[in-house]
């Protein structure tokens, strides 16, 4: 039995030192791993944050800040007819409206012969009776058709040529970058054959033009939508505005369309709109 006693206690023996060495050996296994790898690669390896990325300013298209509209002019109260001979700040609206329609008249705030004749033009255009006084019915409508003040549409504020035309004031306007270069009166179509509003250019020019369609002279017709054009009328020059044209803007003033005319070219824009 000493035998298997002995045995016994060299097993012992090389069993501790197997496990001795086993831990040593895991210890040293562990101080030489690779790093980023098991326990020791937090402590010991952490990555650096990266570095933030520069952020480029984004270009951005910068839209144009519209004009502010108009504010409308202030309106006097209304209190009776007036005309000849009348004095006041109510005369002197009513100047200051009439030549923003067109109507040559001085503000001078004393209703003189030149109001009476200037008031009369007015009413004519508006189809009214010819009194040459200011009734309520003719005071509402000139605020009306002048509530942009001295402003005009502003399709009409362009750095090039344009042909401004208002149906409400009746009226032509020539501007160049901006600048008044001509104003005359025109009429256009009845309600049956109405003159196209909106924003067009002139394509083509014909000095003496005849219409297909009606047959009737057209000179110095400046064409900008379809067969509707710009032109001379012995008509409007004859009966003035007790009449229309076939959808046409016509102009009375001869030698006024016979400069237009020679003035303004193909692809010139074109702006035909109401204010009331």
């Amino acid at each position: 039995m000493v035998l298997p006693l002995a045995a016994t206690l060299i097993f012992a023996v090389l069993l501790g030192v197997h496990l001795a060495f086993g831990r040593t050996a895991t210890s040293a296994a562990a101080m030489v791993q690779p790093l980023g790898v098991g326990p020791l690669s937090a402590a010991t390896t952490a990555s650096p944050s990266p570095s933030p990325t520069p952020t480029l300013p984004v270009a951005t298209a910068t839209k144009p800040v519209p004009k502010p509209a108009p504010k409308p002019p202030k309106v006097p109260a209304f209190h009776r007819t007036f005309g000849l001979g009348a004095r006041g700040p109510l005369v002197s609206d009513v100047q200051r409206r009439l030549s923003w329609t067109g109507i040559t008249v001085k503000v001078t705030g004393h209703y003189d012969a030149a109001t009476v004749a200037a008031v009369q033009r007015f009413q004519t255009k508006q189809s009214y009776y010819r009194t040459g006084s200011v009734n309520l019915k003719t005071y509402q409508r000139l605020v009306a058709v002048t509530k942009l003040g001295p402003s005009l549409d502003p399709r009409c504020d362009v750095s090039g040529a344009v042909l401004c035309i208002d149906k409400s004031q009746e009226v032509l306007r020539y501007l160049v970058a901006g600048k008044l270069m001509m104003l005359v009166d025109v009429r256009f179509g009845s309600a049956e054959l109405p003159t196209r509003e909106g924003l067009f250019s002139v394509y083509y020019k014909s000095r003496y033009h005849v219409s297909n369609l009606f047959h009737t002279p057209m000179p110095y017709a400046m064409f900008f939508s379809g067969g509707q054009a710009v032109h001379y009328s012995k008509y409007f020059a004859a009966v003035g505005y007790n009449g229309h044209s076939h959808g046409c803007v016509n102009v009375r003033d001869l030698a006024a369309v016979q400069r237009l005319f020679d003035e303004v070219s193909v692809g010139t824009r074109v702006v035909i709109y109401r204010t009331v």
